[in-house]
């Protein structure tokens, strides 16, 4: 058998299920080791990827970070807001003091009654 062709693929993950593929492909003359030829095709398309497939997971994790502190912060400044208003209340200086304003581009929780729970018997294995 004479091998002519010699190709690499490689499959990258990109996160929020998108992924990059890269193929590189050489012409052998059959001079030269064979997995030295396939290493340096490997290392070409590492090579094209990996810059890419770093920085999408760098942005990634740090937006999920941002993301975390912007919901701690919500929740520090809700019971902020709800010890100041019940003070209000309380002593009478503001007995009409509005709730918390629900922010409208956030995604509401689901409601339990639409959360379904699988049955077992309804899995096929």
């Amino acid at each position: 058998m004479e091998i002519k062709r010699i190709a690499y693929e490689a499959c990258f993950n990109l996160g929020n299920y998108e992924n990059e593929k890269i193929r590189v492909e050489a012409t052998w003359d059959g001079s030269g080791n064979f997995e030295e030829v396939v290493e340096m095709l490997r290392q070409r398309c590492m090579a094209a990827a990996q810059p890419d497939a770093n920085k999408s997971w760098d942005e990634r994790h740090k937006l999920q970070r941002e993301i975390t502190q912007l919901e701690k912060r919500l929740k520090e400044l809700q019971a902020n807001w709800e010890t100041v208003s019940s003070f209000l209340k309380a002593q009478g200086i503001k007995p009409d003091v509005a709730e918390f304003p629900q922010l409208t581009n956030l995604l509401p929780a689901a409601p339990e009654s639409e959360v379904i729970e699988p049955e077992l018997d309804d899995i096929d294995f």
